[in-house]
């Protein structure tokens, strides 16, 4: 990750949990894509022989997401932005994740901070939260992407 520009208030309990579910929107969108000919549920089998999270959950939030009726955890643009940044990533990198230009991506943060920081919270319930981050970590295990997020995500 690069380097912080701003200085922007560290993430809340809750907003690491909200940073969560967008980072596993992101992936599912990114990854688990039908376009791309990739068998989802073989995906997620694939990824719970790396990790233990509870499949069947798993499996009916990304359907939500791609029914459309995922609302809850898909973020908005500015969200995403905000909550991806004060999370470490830098402006380089979510240009690259995120196809926005690096002026907007300035604008997106500036203004974030104009209003004062307000909080984003986790739109989903805890123990939803904790398999979401369980299957993120077998999908970084299962192509090493821990280290190349811009292979994954968006």
């Amino acid at each position: 990750m690069g380097k912080a520009k701003y200085n922007v208030r560290e993430l809340t309990e809750d907003e690491q949990r909200r940073l969560i579910e967008i980072q596993f929107y992101n992936t599912v969108k990114s990854i688990i894509d039908p376009d791309k000919n990739i068998n989802t549920m073989a995906f997620v089998k694939a990824a719970r022989a790396v990790q233990t999270f509870d499949e069947a959950l798993i499996e009916q939030v990304i359907r939500k997401i791609y029914s459309g009726d995922a609302t809850s955890i898909t973020p908005i643009r500015t969200e995403n932005v905000v909550m991806m940044y004060r999370g470490g990533y830098s402006i380089r990198e979510l240009k690259k994740l995120l196809n926005i230009h690096s002026r907007t991506l300035y604008k997106i943060i500036n203004e974030y901070i104009a209003y004062g920081e307000p909080v984003y919270e986790a739109k989903t319930p805890e123990h939803i939260t904790v398999e979401l981050d369980k299957f993120l970590k077998a999908v970084y295990t299962i192509g090493d992407i821990s280290i190349k997020r811009s292979d994954w995500l968006c």
